[in-house]
């Protein structure tokens, strides 16, 4: 049987998409720092005047190219563990920042397994203030379940 089909957008990205959102959001382009898929910390950091956010990102296809599924969406358990360890990292950093220091939020490509699995942590990820970011198909980014803001 075939995987159920991911938006094939990696980790960079999926990240590019997120900072345009913020920019559109009202952060100015100094106000964002991303880091590079292979880099630790937060993926990505927004501080101004529009709000602070920090943001965990996660691809919807591997970033290394010529990799067997360089431009393939994940399959069903690669998309659980990225969603799993996005969300282990982004209740961390929740934990880390104390409800209302700044917005916290997990953005991952939208996909029917993908909304699948974060549906299993989905009250978990309200009682700890945990925006759902989710990239479309289109480059759109769509907020679900954010406390501090509106959902949009």
């Amino acid at each position: 049987m075939a995987e159920p089909r991911s938006i094939a957008f990696d980790e960079a990205e999926t990240t590019e998409r997120v900072r345009a959102w913020l920019l559109r959001e009202g952060f100015q382009a100094d106000e964002i720092r991303a880091l590079k898929p292979t880099g630790r910390g937060v993926d990505l950091v927004a501080n101004g005047p529009a709000g602070r956010w920090h943001i965990e990102v996660k691809g919807g296809t591997s970033s290394r190219r010529g990799s067997i599924r360089d431009g393939k969406g994940f399959t069903s358990n690669q998309i659980i563990d990225r969603v799993m360890k996005g969300f282990f990292t982004a209740a961390a950093m929740a934990e880390a920042e104390g409800r209302g220091a700044a917005r916290v939020g997990l953005a991952i490509p939208r996909s029917a397994l993908a909304e699948f699995y974060v549906g299993k942590v989905r009250s978990a990820m309200a009682a700890l203030g945990i925006a759902m970011l989710w990239v479309e198909e289109d480059g759109s980014v769509v907020v679900a379940n954010d406390s501090q803001g509106r959902n949009r």
